[in-house]
């Protein structure tokens, strides 16, 4: 479907002109493909499509995804249908006339691991890749090992020990403590590092903090520390596109003991990993564990 593929990448450049975050254009564009597979399952052209052909693309892309995911596609491709009217003198857009479902505002009970391939997969789609490499060491400290939000704002590149084999961090604050990550952490720490430019802003101010902060729509690097807000916003941005509503780090801290389980740690290891010292939240992941084998 070269046509299809041409009207999409115009699409992305009009959101684009519009100010649209790069999670947005990227989340509408995968929107669109979606619809054209379903267009073509149909094998229906975009003239074709009427009231009736509406209601089962909804009822399509219900069977395959969340609520919110389908809210998303509905809005989606009710802009597309907007952007190809702007293309013509007097277009018209049959989406328009389609009543967008509520939000869902209530979380889902627990993440699963379906959730956070489908958070990395829009983390490396930004078109920036050290913010791609960053997001996701990221997204891994805080789904897999359970490092709280002020801990990673707070690592410095010295606090960082890495080898081509093993990985620790040295967090620093009140629950001080040695935190030895796991094969996929360390494997994104060491790919983050990699793309981190080494560009002369950067030396000359001789950032300690290893995550640093973007500026712009071309989202460039800025010699500035990544800050608490910013580390909240890159959260429930990539929620928003992964179709999962207002994700938060705490949500991601669940997964993380589910994880950590998962790897057969006891619960001492475990509130040792954390920084914890009671088994609070631990105790009902442990029960609930337990109580499906």
């Amino acid at each position: 479907m070269p046509e299809s593929f041409e009207l999409i990448e115009k699409f992305a450049t009009s959101l684009q002109g519009q100010g649209k975050s790069p999670s947005t254009v990227h989340s509408y564009s995968r929107d669109i493909k979606n619809y054209f597979h379903f267009l073509n399952d149909a094998q229906l052209s975009l003239e074709d499509v009427d009231q009736d052909q509406m209601l089962a693309f909804v009822t399509w892309i219900s069977e395959k995804d969340r609520h919110n995911s389908v809210r998303r596609n509905i809005i989606g491709v009710r802009q597309f249908y907007r952007f190809l009217a702007s293309e013509e003198p007097n277009g018209d857009s049959p989406f328009d006339h389609l009543p967008i479902p509520e939000r869902d505002e209530s979380l889902p009970e627990e993440l699963v691991i379906e959730d956070i391939e489908a958070l990395e997969s829009v983390a490396l789609s930004q078109p920036s890749k050290v913010k791609q490499s960053r997001d996701r060491a990221i997204l891994f400290l805080l789904a897999f090992e359970g490092v709280k939000s002020n801990e990673i704002i707070s690592i410095r590149h010295e606090d960082l020990l890495i080898s081509s084999t093993t990985a620790s961090i040295q967090i620093q604050g009140n629950k001080k403590r040695s935190l030895s990550i796991g094969v996929e952490s360390a494997q994104a720490l060491r790919q983050y590092l990699s793309d981190l430019p080494q560009s002369e802003v950067i030396r000359e101010i001789d950032i300690q903090a290893l995550f640093i902060s973007f500026k712009g729509r071309n989202l460039s690097p800025n010699p500035i520390a990544m800050s608490r807000h910013g580390l909240k916003f890159l959260i429930y941005e990539l929620g928003e596109a992964a179709g999962i509503p207002s994700l938060h780090s705490e949500l991601l801290r669940h997964f993380a003991i589910k994880h950590q389980i998962g790897l057969g740690k006891t619960p001492q290891e475990i509130m040792s990993h954390f920084g914890l010292k009671r088994l609070g939240n631990i105790a009902k992941h442990i029960n609930k564990s337990k109580s499906s084998t």
